[in-house]
């Protein structure tokens, strides 16, 4: 049954007693005819394991096996209804036909108990597996910086492989054991390579997943090396490059890197001279917004990897030797970092489509993947699964994210934290007057805009549709009194939303194809920045203007200042990002911020006089609009913390903004596989 979505829930059987009782038999029957082959799965949990099974599965079982059982049990246990004989008729049809897979009678041996190989501080990532299963490379964050570690399973401390004092991250060891290949961050770089970032493209939902989810550089200034495992003379392979997988025969490298401002998968013989090959995936153009993850086939003839042309992480795969990409996974669900398992019949990835990001595999066959079975259940993120060298053991990486709001004092430089729920809580918007604080969250399940009166500490859900991103798009009015922000309609569109902070009702004003940035000032006058605005009431569409004026391919984030007179936004172009200003009305624009750094995320100080940002999704910065030097507000600049969406106080005392740090550790699981 090649599918890309998972049994529906009247499909799953998600118990012994429900198994049981849909088979008319007791417990310890079904037990045991589990040792004869009935078809039954296991996930994993931390302390135990539970049960399912697919009725599909247990019905096409039951008519291969019910015959020779039924001759030697009685005629009350041997009757069936008419209702299971006309459901297994129609399974036995559909097998025949060919679009049920026949269940292969190989018995499931149970998972045991998840083992935590890492117990080091902070988080531990990346597993990668020596080929003869003894240890395992991973990146730490214990030192201040990501480092690689070698820890031998089941026994000893783990020892600091890296001897650089930059981050390195990404370890990759080759098939004969010899040598790994990794990510080292060799800082920012003005001279050479491209340094533009290959997250650039990727849609709001894309990169909001992305940054939480993946822990290194955000894709700028790192090397692809190769290094003995034993020490000795490392070697660069390619420069701003990414992901780096060893082909099965150890000879070639895959990666991900920018040549030409062209983001895409390339592959390199290790030692031989000869050039890199690109691997074109121009048949899914979407898919190059991101490239990541490639992992090759054990026979050598595909590679997977994730990609994104959307709100959705999928995973794809395309011929090693090159060729057009064929979508693997569909667009209901993130799913990311997929690996093969040894024998290449089964591909296992991380996906959210069961609530969590959870680690899932699937049969791959004919170019397609069969339906996914879930591996592990929780609230952790678990990513980076990787079998083993003997396939019955995997292991993988549970991260955990803080993802939460932070107030910054610019007087007394003390930070300090707003929010502390286990939910994330991201993009926070004061008040003009200081008595709100609207901010997004997802901890009733949904991405929500909320409102927290910091006076009284009532807290308000405002909007009512979920959105499939985060709510980030709000907005306040100069008096207070209103909230703006924008939800997903039922269609393809946006709405804009006005919330009437007295009267705590929310009332639609508008519609638009994109999402856009309202510029709000001057008695309430509302200005769409953005492309294809369609507002009702909306007395001016900047995008016109600004696209004429600012020398970009894409602005985002465009904002007005307080006073009217400017719009800041930050601009693309050539997959650089810098932040731009223009007249409001008329006039030139000019670079605000340059570089090969990215500054992203504009807001503007209530005097209209700074421009507060984000640069390389490290710390907040200020920039004064008439012109001077770069100041760096605040100071945490570790590749494990994400700084994202800052906002002003009214009062330009305060900065907000949403501080995202990961922890985690390896686990292996035995025959997961």
């Amino acid at each position: 049954m090649a599918t890309n979505d998972a049994p529906v829930a009247s499909e799953l059987l998600d118990s012994w007693k429900e198994i049981a009782a849909y088979l008319k038999r007791d417990e310890s029957t079904v037990r045991r005819w589990e040792e004869e082959g009935l078809p039954v799965h296991r996930r994993a949990h931390k302390k135990q394991a539970s049960v399912y099974a697919y009725k599909s599965e247990i019905d096409a079982w039951w008519q291969h096996e019910s015959h020779a059982k039924e001759t030697n049990e009685s005629a009350t246990q041997r009757a069936r209804t008419p209702r299971w004989i006309a459901a297994t008729v129609i399974v036995l049809l559909l097998v025949a036909l060919g679009l049920i897979p026949r269940f292969r009678r190989v018995r499931e041996e149970p998972i045991e108990q998840i083992t935590q190989i890492t117990t080091l501080p902070g988080l531990e990532d990346t597993p990668s597996w020596s080929p003869d299963g003894r240890m395992i490379a991973f990146t730490s964050d214990v030192d201040g910086r990501l480092q690689i570690y070698l820890q031998r399973v089941g026994a000893g401390q783990p020892v600091r492989w890296s001897v650089s004092e930059h981050n390195e991250a990404q370890p990759a060891w080759s098939p004969d054991g010899e040598r790994i290949a990794f990510v080292e961050d060799r800082g920012s770089r003005t001279a050479r390579g491209s340094t533009s970032n290959p997250l650039s493209f990727l849609s709001d939902a894309g990169m909001n997943h992305w940054c939480r989810w993946h822990p290194l550089f955000s894709g700028r200034n790192g090397d692809v090396w190769v290094r003995p495992v034993r020490g000795g003379q490392r070697r660069l392979i390619a420069e701003d490059a990414y992901f780096p997988a060893w082909s099965p025969d150890g000879r070639t490298l895959v990666y991900v890197a920018s040549r030409k401002n062209r983001w895409g998968l390339w592959s390199q013989s290790v030692d031989a001279p000869d050039p890199p090959r690109f691997l074109s995936s121009d048949a899914r153009p979407e898919s190059q917004w991101l490239l990541a993850h490639p992992a090759w086939s054990p026979d050598g003839k595909w590679i997977a990897f994730t990609g994104s042309g959307g709100d959705v992480l999928r995973i794809f795969v395309i011929p090693s030797n090159g060729g057009a990409a064929t979508p693997l996974t569909g667009g209901d669900a993130h799913a990311l970092m997929p690996n093969w398992s040894r024998d290449g019949r089964w591909l296992f990835f991380s996906s959210n489509r069961g609530g969590a990001l959870n680690l899932w595999k699937a049969r791959f066959e004919n170019v397609a993947l069969a339906t996914p079975h879930q591996v592990t259940v929780g609230s952790e993120n678990n990513l980076y699964c990787r079998p083993g060298p003997r396939d019955d053991t995997i292991a993988y990486s549970t991260v955990q994210l803080e993802a939460d709001l932070w107030e910054f004092d610019r007087e007394s430089g003390r930070a300090v934290r707003l929010t502390t729920e286990t939910a994330i809580e991201d993009n926070a918007s004061p008040s003009p007057d200081g008595s709100m604080m609207a901010f997004a969250s997802n901890r009733l399940g949904g991405n929500h805009l909320w409102l927290l009166n910091r006076r009284t500490g009532e807290l308000k859900q405002v909007s009512s549709t979920s959105n499939p991103v985060h709510q980030r798009y709000s907005f306040w009015s100069p008096d207070s009194r209103f909230l703006f922000y924008w939800t997903k309609t039922a269609g393809r569109g946006y709405a804009v939303s006005r919330y009437d902070v007295a009267a705590a009702k929310s009332a639609k004003i508008g519609e638009a194809d994109v999402v856009c940035y309202l510029c709000l000032c001057g008695e309430n006058k509302r200005f769409a920045t953005g492309s294809e605005t369609d507002l009702k009431r909306t007395e001016l569409s900047l995008s016109t203007a600004l696209l004429e004026r600012m020398p970009a391919d894409v602005i985002e984030f465009a904002t007005c200042s307080p006073d009217c007179r400017w719009v800041v936004g930050q601009t693309m172009r050539a997959r650089d990002r810098d932040l731009w200003m223009a007249p409001l009305k008329a006039g030139r624009a000019r670079h605000l911020t340059s570089g090969t750094v990215e500054d992203a995320h504009p807001v503007w100080s209530p005097d209209s006089r700074w421009v507060y940002f984000v640069r390389d999704h490290r710390d907040v910065y200020a920039v004064p609009v008439g012109g001077g030097d770069v100041t760096r507000v605040t100071r945490y600049n570790s590749p494990n913390v994400v700084i994202d969406y800052p906002a002003v106080s009214g009062d330009g005392k305060k900065i907000f903004f949403t501080r995202i740090v990961k922890t985690g550790d390896i686990y292996l699981i035995k025959n997961a596989s």
